[in-house]
């Protein structure tokens, strides 16, 4: 998979088994460009292009774009709508559409039960689907996480998992990790096999299992 911006003088080729970390040393052009980049994450319009050997990639739907580590969090509203859309699914397939059907045919037979006590014609308009009972149920997403590392891998799972996403952008992510924490998260990418991209307004530290390209104030390539 590639990343490429028509600043750039050649496209950035990504790895899952790395970290690609890609450090732009001109502060205005990196404000520009990581802009930029948000906004196609967000669906909008843009230069920068995905590809995947000869395809084109949609960047919103494959690229999930964390400008601010201190306020990410997965839109919740559609969290939940996808989680929904995807646990009804589970109760329809092969494997539970027969426990499925036999659950809804006892609950019509209790409302029907219930509603026969009242001396006033009161009936049930339609059959009880599983999505009226799955948007009943009071489930949620568990955010236990602690620590920053933490949040990204838990983020980075729920991502991939219901929308997608394959590759994660932070901005400026490695000033706030220990040594220790960016090994811990390289360790994480690397083994779920999904590809972080770090964007950096300077060289900090570098380590062996790290993807880097250097973009001087000149916008050339070292």
């Amino acid at each position: 998979m590639t990343i490429f911006h028509p600043l750039f003088s050649e496209a950035f080729h990504l790895q899952d088994e790395r970290a690609n970390v890609i450090i732009i040393e001109n502060g205005a052009i990196f404000f520009s460009l990581m802009n930029s980049l948000r906004q196609q994450a967000d669906g909008k319009e843009g230069a920068f292009i995905l590809s995947e050997r000869t395809k084109e990639l949609s960047v919103d739907k494959t690229l999930d774009f964390v400008g601010d580590v201190f306020s990410f969090s997965i839109n919740e509203r559609k969290l939940m709508t996808k989680l929904l859309s995807r646990l009804s699914e589970k109760a329809l397939n092969e494997e539970s559409f027969l426990r499925t059907s036999e659950l809804m045919a006892e609950i019509e037979q209790y409302i029907a039960e219930l509603i026969s006590d009242f001396d006033v014609p009161i009936y049930l308009e339609s059959p009880i689907d599983i999505s009226m009972l799955l948007n009943a149920i009071p489930v949620s997403v568990s955010n236990s996480s602690a620590t920053l590392v933490e949040k990204i891998c838990d983020y980075a799972k729920l991502s991939f998992e219901f929308f997608g996403k394959q590759i994660f952008a932070f901005v400026n992510l490695k000033q706030f990790l220990s040594d220790d924490d960016i090994l811990e998260l390289y360790k994480f990418f690397r083994y779920e096999k999904l590809y972080l991209l770090l964007f950096e307004g300077y060289q900090k530290n570098t380590f062996d299992d790290e993807h880097i390209l250097i973009i001087d104030k000149d916008m050339c390539i070292i």
